[in-house]
């Protein structure tokens, strides 16, 4: 499916279903897809050609970040931050991986295509509630929009590194072995995550340096800044996802010897207890 809107002067109007003859003529718009038909993309070809090679770059979760420079067009491809919810027994745990974006810049539009659930369209989509307090985006400035994609994106990452930092506070001190044995499990969701945000971070930022370097983002100082703005903030996070794996590893270890020490505990005890349950017999013989 794919919605189209008009964002101007902290207005955004929503177009409903518009005829070929309109799209010919619409410009100015961004275009939102979330796992488009083939039929729907046939149907925006008077407004904007997507690359046949999008729809299996957005469908692969392991596709690598891209910039290409087509015919009438920029496409970009970044990895988001993807945050999902899974149930055990006890409680529901946020679980982190990455989703691919794609980005089509035109003189005309923005498209922007996701396989599903993207968590960087679902924060722009928030923001555009309270638009009129917060001018955040304007479609007529196609390449200041991608840049503020791509610095949402960079957001997103620290966002949820945070989360995954408040869950890294973990009290060592009067644990049993079963929590123990929860907490090295969630460590190891953790550790994951971490995994596809840096492959995901580290890839991004290479993109984001790149399309900094292209003149069609230089219309202004605006766009310059903000193209800065996500560089810095993408290599933030990249220097975030390495110092958290450090932690992961130390809090594991430490988890590991407390294990370790709680079982050195428990056969000591054992072994006292059959001591004096052998004294009886000692005496007894």
């Amino acid at each position: 499916m794919f919605t189209i809107h008009s964002i101007h002067d902290g207005k955004i109007q929503t177009l409903p279903k518009v005829s070929a003859a309109k799209l010919k003529t619409l410009s100015n718009v961004w275009v939102n897809m979330t796992q488009p038909t083939p039929e729907e993309i046939i149907a925006l070809l008077p407004l904007v050609e997507i690359p046949e090679e999008l729809m299996p770059d957005v469908s692969d979760v392991n596709e690598v970040p891209k910039f290409d420079k087509l015919e009438n067009a920029f496409y970009i491809l970044v990895q988001t931050p993807l945050a999902t919810s899974s149930t055990n027994e006890e409680n529901a745990v946020t679980e982190y991986t990455t989703a691919p974006l794609a980005i089509v810049v035109t003189e005309r539009c923005v498209v922007t295509v996701s396989a599903g659930k993207n968590d960087v369209i679902a924060y722009l989509e928030e923001k555009l509630k309270n638009i009129s307090q917060n001018r955040i985006v304007d479609t007529r400035h196609q390449s200041h929009f991608a840049g503020k994609l791509l610095l949402f994106t960079a957001k997103r990452y620290l966002r949820y590194l945070k989360d995954i930092y408040n869950r890294l506070q973990i009290p060592l001190a009067d644990h049993n072995l079963s929590e123990v044995d929860q907490e090295i499990t969630d460590l190891l969701k953790i550790e994951k995550s971490l995994v596809y945000f840096d492959t995901s971070i580290r890839s991004n930022y290479v993109i984001i340096e790149k399309i900094a370097s292209r003149q069609l983002f230089h219309e202004n100082e605006e766009n310059i800044e903000l193209l800065n703005d996500a560089t810095h903030e993408m290599r933030q996070a990249a220097e975030v996802v390495k110092v958290y794996a450090h932690i992961v590893e130390d809090v594991r270890n430490a988890l590991s010897s407390l294990i370790s020490n709680n079982l050195t505990r428990t056969v000591n005890w054992l072994t006292k207890v059959t001591i004096i349950l052998m004294i009886p017999t000692f005496v007894g013989t």
